[in-house]
C-alpha cells in the first residue's frame, strides 16, 4: 500500500510539474486556424506580402496554428482595417496586412468612416521597414506628358494616373503631387487594388501609377526593364534620392515653401512602414508577444528570406514598437499642417473611366 502511494504521489508531483512548464499560448495556438486578412484583391504587392507571411509563419508561432489568407478589399482596406479592430475575434486568431496610409488618415480624422484608433491596435510591424524602398510616380513612356518637365509646365499636358480609392497611399500621393508639388496630374479611382490598377496602365486606359518601387520587382517586373515602356518621373518617401536613379528628383525638392515641404514630410509618414501588419486591441499580452515574436523570427527564417528573393521582396522588418513611434510622431506636426492633409485628403476624385 506504501508502495502504491508513492507511486499516486510521484505521478500526482509530475503532473503538476508538466501542468506547471506548460506554455499556455502554445496550447492555445495547437490546432487553431490564424485568419490573415489582406485589404485589396489578389495579385497586388499586399497579397503578394501576405501569402509570403502565411506560408512561413506559423512555424514561429507556439503551437504552430495553420495560417490562411482571406482577401477583404473595399475601401482602399479600410473595410478589412474597420473589421479587424471592431469585430474580429480579440484572441490572437485574426490579424492583417491593411494600407500604409490608413494611420495617418485616422490622425488627421479625414474619413468619418473610420471606426479606429491608431495607436490601439496590437502592430506587429510591417514586412519592410522602407529605409530600400521608394514611393515612386511610374509613367508610360509614351503617354502625352512624357516627362517632369511636361508635368510641371503650366498649361502642359496631363498625366492621368490611376488610383485605389480615397484615402490609400497612391490617391493621397496624386492628390499630393498635383495641389501641392503643382504637376499636371489627373486622378482616376476606384481599382480594387494594384494589379487591377497595373492592366489599365497596360491597357492604356490610364497613363501612371504611384506605387512602391520594390513592389514592382514582383508584381511588375517588365516596368523596370531600361528598354521597356515605363520610366520613373518622381520619388516620394525617402530623404534622399534613389542611388538607382540619381537624376530623379524627390516630390520635396520640388517645393520651396517651408510649410509646403512640412505638408510633403507628413505625407511621407506613411512610407516609412509600407506594409503593415495591425491584429485587434486587446489580443492578450502573452499570444500578443507571441505574434510579434514570430513575426521577426519569420523575416530571418532561410526559407522565408529565400523564396522573398526569389519574389524580389524587401523583408527588412520594422517592429510594431516602432510603427507606433511613428504614428505618435506623426501626430506632433503642426495643427494647420494637420488640417492641410485633413482638407487634401477629404477631396473626392473621380471614378476610373
Amino acid at each position: 500500500m506504501l508502495k502504491r502511494l508513492c507511486t499516486l504521489a510521484v505521478a500526482g508531483a509530475a503532473l503538476l510539474t508538466t501542468h506547471a512548464w506548460a506554455d499556455p499560448v502554445a496550447d492555445f495556438y495547437k490546432g487553431k486556424q490564424i485568419q490573415v486578412l489582406v485589404g485589396y484583391g489578389p495579385g497586388g504587392g499586399y497579397d503578394v506580402y501576405a501569402r509570403l507571411l502565411a506560408r512561413h509563419m506559423g512555424k514561429h508561432i507556439p503551437g504552430n496554428p495553420s495560417l490562411v489568407v482571406q482577401n477583404m478589399p473595399g475601401a482602399a482596406s479600410l473595410i478589412a482595417a474597420n473589421f479587424i479592430y471592431v469585430r474580429a475575434p480579440r484572441d490572437g486568431t485574426v490579424f492583417g496586412i491593411i494600407d500604409r496610409g490608413l494611420p495617418l488618415m485616422a490622425l488627421v480624422k479625414s474619413n468619418p468612416n473610420v471606426q479606429f484608433d491608431p495607436m490601439k491596435f496590437t502592430w506587429l510591424g510591417s514586412s519592410s521597414s522602407g529605409a530600400d524602398d521608394a514611393f515612386v510616380l511610374m509613367t508610360r513612356k509614351d503617354a502625352k506628358a512624357r516627362s517632369l518637365d511636361d508635368i510641371r509646365r503650366k498649361g502642359g499636358p496631363n498625366v492621368m494616373v490611376g488610383v485605389t480609392g480615397k484615402g490609400a497611399t497612391d490617391t493621397e500621393a496624386a492628390k499630393l503631387l498635383r495641389d501641392v508639388v503643382k504637376l499636371n496630374v489627373q486622378i482616376f479611382s476606384g481599382y480594387r487594388s494594384g494589379n487591377d490598377i497595373n492592366l489599365a496602365v497596360d491597357r492604356g486606359e490610364v497613363d501612371a501609377r504611384p506605387t512602391t518601387y520594390t513592389s514592382l520587382f514582383s508584381t511588375k517586373p517588365d516596368w523596370l526593364k531600361p528598354d521597356g515602356n515605363m520610366h520613373i518621373l518622381v520619388v516620394m518617401g525617402r530623404d534622399t534620392r534613389m542611388p538607382e536613379y540619381p537624376n530623379i528628383p524627390l516630390a520635396r525638392e520640388l517645393v520651396s515653401d517651408p510649410k509646403d515641404r512640412d505638408l510633403v514630410d507628413l505625407a511621407d509618414m506613411p512610407f516609412r512602414a509600407p506594409w503593415p501588419w495591425a491584429a485587434p486591441p486587446e489580443v492578450p499580452a502573452d499570444r500578443a508577444k507571441a505574434l510579434r515574436e514570430a513575426f521577426l523570427a519569420t523575416a530571418k527564417d532561410p526559407a522565408y528570406r529565400a523564396e522573398a528573393e526569389k519574389l524580389t521582396l524587401d523583408v527588412t522588418p520594422m517592429d510594431g514598437e516602432a510603427i507606433l513611434a511613428m504614428i505618435k510622431r506623426a501626430s506632433e506636426f503642426a495643427p494647420d499642417v494637420q488640417e492641410r492633409m485633413r482638407a487634401l485628403q477629404n477631396e473626392d476624385v473621380p471614378q476610373k473611366p
